[in-house]
């Protein structure tokens, strides 16, 4: 039998930790980590589980004068500002999950509230960020980071169930009753006119927990 020989990219390394995997947003709060800033600037804590990774935490900077309240529930700035900088990692993740992504995150609270966070899964990878000139000199004003990619699901229950027609409603249940699984009547439901433009319907066709649109009309 031949040998197989080695190639050049046989030799690449890679970092270590997390990176390209579908995870689920498990917990959320503000806090502080001692290797940031000296444990003495606020952080977004977002605890992340998956199959394909051990449980880990990825923290987003929201700015230096934010001030935890609600035993990291929620942050308020001193000044009375609601609104994060653009340039700040947590404002980085506004941007990608509300403008690039369209995750309608105002019907779960306001952005200065961690517990918006938990239940959605998103496909994380690891990104170059530029801060330019002034942060992270020693670095040249960059650094890598957890960002999600993809939205996958929202399974975060107590929400307002979605309006649906009655003669939508009654094809998309035919379609979960009639699939042969979930992935099946996923790609069935999509394709039906209208679902695309309900956004809570959309998440709880997307949602395969029990209480999921799939789970509860399949019989």
């Amino acid at each position: 039998m031949e040998k197989i020989k080695a190639l050049k990219e046989d030799f690449e390394l890679e970092s270590g930790l997390p990176d390209d995997f579908d995870a689920q947003i498990s917990s959320a709060s503000f806090g502080f980590k001692p290797e940031y800033q000296d444990g003495k600037v606020p952080l977004l804590l977002l605890d992340l589980e998956g199959k394909e990774i051990e449980p880990t935490t990825v923290a987003f900077s929201i700015g230096a004068d934010w001030k935890i309240t609600e035993g990291g529930h929620k942050v308020e700035h001193p000044k009375g500002k609601k609104r994060f900088v653009a340039t700040s990692m947590i404002g980085r993740l506004i941007d990608r999950v509300v403008n690039q992504m369209g995750v309608p995150m105002w019907e779960r609270g306001f952005p200065t509230e961690a517990d918006i966070w938990p239940g959605l899964s998103f496909h994380w990878k690891r990104e170059d960020i530029d801060f330019g000139k002034g942060i992270l000199a020693e670095k040249g004003g960059k650094t890598t980071h957890l960002m999600p990619t993809d939205f996958l699901a929202n399974y975060a229950g107590g929400e307002t169930p979605a309006t649906i027609a009655p003669e939508m409603e009654g094809k998309l249940a035919a379609l979960a009753k009639a699939g042969p699984d979930y992935n099946s009547f996923i790609k069935a439901a999509v394709k039906v006119p209208g679902v695309g433009d309900n956004t809570k319907l959309l998440n709880s066709i997307l949602d395969e927990s029990a209480k999921g649109f799939y789970n509860t009309r399949k019989g």
